[in-house]
């Protein structure tokens, strides 16, 4: 199925959402899962364990809410903190 230009947006959220809970459904049944994303709310909505990947490196592992930190993805994605109150 192909999305129109003005439907890729919405196809992709629909994407997601259904990847999801495939991968949801076979977790409940006892399946291990092993995928990869670069999307941070995905794996809040999956995965019981995350490990964040950087340059061949695993810098972090654990459960989503203790790994997927802001102070975390600042440091795997290489952004620098910004100190608001200097001009």
């Amino acid at each position: 199925m192909m999305a129109s230009p003005g439907e890729a947006p919405l196809f992709a959220i629909h994407h997601g959402a259904c990847v999801s809970s495939q991968i949801t459904a076979l977790a409940d049944a006892g399946i291990g899962i092993l995928f990869s994303t670069c999307d941070p709310d995905q794996a809040f909505m999956c995965a019981d364990r995350v490990m964040l990947l950087r340059s061949g490196g695993i810098p972090r592992v654990g459960s989503p809410d203790v790994t997927i930190t802001r102070d975390n993805l600042r440091e795997l994605y290489g952004i620098r903190r910004r100190d608001r109150r200097a001009s």
